[in-house]
C-alpha cells in the first residue's frame, strides 16, 4: 500500500511539468528599462526578444538566464532584439557567456554585441 501511495504522489508531483510541456510558455523578464520576453513553444523551441544592458554585474542577462533554467532549457534557439538601444540589444555579450543562441537576428545589433557573439560562436548562425 505504502507503495502504491508512493507511487501516486510522485505521478501526482509530476503531472503540472508534463501538462507545461504541452503548452506556449511565455516569460516576461525585468530588464533595466523594460522587459525581455522569452517565448518557449510547446515543441521546445524557444525565441527571446531583447537582452536587456549592458550592467557591470549583468544583472539583466542573469535573470534572463534564470528564467531560461527554469523553463529547463540548455539553448536559446532564436535570439532577436527589436531595435539598437543598449536596453533592448546591450546585453548580449554578457547573454552568450551564460547560455547559447542557435539562431541570431543581428540586424538590430550593435557591432561590440556581433563581435562577442563572433568570438563565443563560431559554429552558430548569425542572420543579418
Amino acid at each position: 500500500m505504502r507503495i502504491i501511495s508512493s507511487f501516486t504522489l510522485i505521478l501526482f508531483l509530476s503531472l503540472p511539468a508534463a501538462m507545461a510541456a504541452n503548452h506556449l510558455r511565455i516569460y516576461f523578464i525585468d530588464v533595466e528599462g523594460g522587459a525581455a520576453t522569452l517565448i518557449v513553444s510547446p515543441s521546445g523551441e524557444s525565441l527571446l526578444a531583447d537582452t536587456g544592458n549592458p550592467l557591470p554585474d549583468d544583472r539583466d542577462a542573469k535573470r534572463i538566464y534564470a528564467a531560461t533554467q527554469q523553463a529547463g532549457l540548455k539553448k536559446i534557439d532564436y535570439l532577436v532584439t527589436t531595435h539598437f538601444d543598449g536596453d533592448h540589444s546591450g546585453g548580449v555579450a554578457a547573454l552568450v557567456k551564460l547560455i547559447l543562441p542557435s539562431l541570431v537576428m543581428r540586424r538590430t545589433l550593435p557591432w561590440a554585441a556581433v563581435s562577442a557573439l563572433s568570438a563565443r560562436l563560431p559554429s552558430a548562425s548569425v542572420a543579418p
